[in-house]
């Protein structure tokens, strides 16, 4: 669907595609839950607001270098990763420090759940891909879009 501005903006893109909003929903869930802690707390106890930042600033700087990159590549992932981590796990840390916060993240347990579900089973299947496909640009294996390339190498593998 976006080939055309993908070839215009990139020099090239790697498989397996991906999104952190398909793969990560727990940690945006409780990254969400740190913007609530900010917004709705206006000390967060023994946790430091200042060392926070400073320390989100830093794990910051290699994801901001990395949307510069005129290269996707799948291993480019792994520079996100120390940002949403450290963020959500200081999400889960205000949350734990809160009674409002704890409150309404236990009544949205069911949501917390899914995405924990959600998070793994799409960890796997993100596993699975990389493991299928073929390293360097894609553009030479998409000619039949990216489900008709790992439609045929998935059931291969399953013996279908």
């Amino acid at each position: 669907m976006f080939a055309e501005q993908r070839a215009r903006l990139l020099d090239a893109a790697e498989l397996p595609p991906g999104s952190f909003f398909a793969t990560e929903p727990l940690t945006f869930l409780l990254m969400a839950f740190l913007l609530l802690g900010v917004i709705r707390m206006p000390t967060w106890g023994r946790t430091k607001r200042p060392e926070v930042l400073a320390l989100a600033a830093g794990l910051a700087l290699p994801p901001l270098l990395m949307t510069t990159a005129i290269h996707m590549s799948y291993r480019y992932r792994m520079e996100f990763y120390p940002l949403f981590d450290f963020l959500g796990i200081v999400g889960l840390i205000v949350v734990a420090r809160s009674a409002q916060l704890g409150a309404l993240f236990l009544r949205h347990r069911f949501w917390i759940a899914g995405a924990t579900v959600v998070s793994i089973g799409a960890a796997h299947v993100s596993v699975l891909l990389n493991k299928l496909s073929e390293f360097g640009p894609a553009d030479a294996y998409l000619s039949n879009g990216v489900f008709g390339l790992y439609r045929p190498l998935i059931a291969r593998k399953l013996g279908l």
